[in-house]
């Protein structure tokens, strides 16, 4: 008996330190909430953030992933990791590391998505000076891609309009589909009237 205690005496330790030193990695993250929440130009966190209000503002640095949700939310600064939001309105003009995945009524992207944007709303606007540099995922009623798509890009939408370059295969499904004298189509292009 004295030979096995020594084994589960064993096991436990390397467990516990491994187990607890797991569990403080993971759930390192810093709440907010409130109704105005501002994260200040000069404001920098080194976790995930988990953030809800009735407004937020993002201005400093996340070296983590960012989690939101408000009515209004305005993301100018820079995310190392990827963002996930929920809201009325999303303004993403700042730089996100990672993927981008949001889902609201009116979402304009003018910021850099390192990865896949994957939107759900009822408006969608690629802005001019947005950059996507992986792959674009969206359902929405109307949506303008302005900004570049280095991926392929798949979108089910009311009316679709593209002005500028899809690095690879596009399928729309749409029921009006507007390619602009900017627009440039580097895959193969499938569209399917809806």
């Amino acid at each position: 008996m004295r030979k096995y205690g020594w084994m589960v005496l064993t096991f436990t330790t390397i467990f516990s330190i491994l187990f607890f030193s797991w569990t403080q990695n993971c759930f390192a993250f810093v709440l907010r909430t409130g109704d105005m929440i501002i994260i200040g130009g000069d404001e920098v966190i080194d976790e995930d953030i988990f953030l809800t209000g009735n407004e937020i503002i993002i201005n400093g640095k996340i070296n983590g992933d960012l989690y939101a949700a408000a009515r209004v939310i305005a993301v100018n600064g820079h995310v190392r990791d990827s963002v996930t939001l929920a809201g009325n309105r999303i303004d993403v003009s700042g730089v996100v590391g990672r993927s981008l995945r949001a889902i609201g009524d009116s979402i304009t992207i003018k910021g850099s998505i390192g990865n896949d944007l994957v939107l759900a709303a009822r408006d969608v606007v690629l802005d001019v000076d947005s950059v996507v540099s992986g792959d674009m995922l969206t359902g929405a009623m109307n949506t303008i891609i302005n900004g570049p798509v280095k991926g392929y890009a798949l979108v089910g939408a009311r009316s679709v309009t593209v002005g500028n370059i899809i690095g690879g295969d596009a399928t729309f499904g749409t029921r009006f589909l507007t390619l602009t004298k900017n627009a440039g189509i580097g895959g193969n292009l499938t569209y399917y009237s809806v």
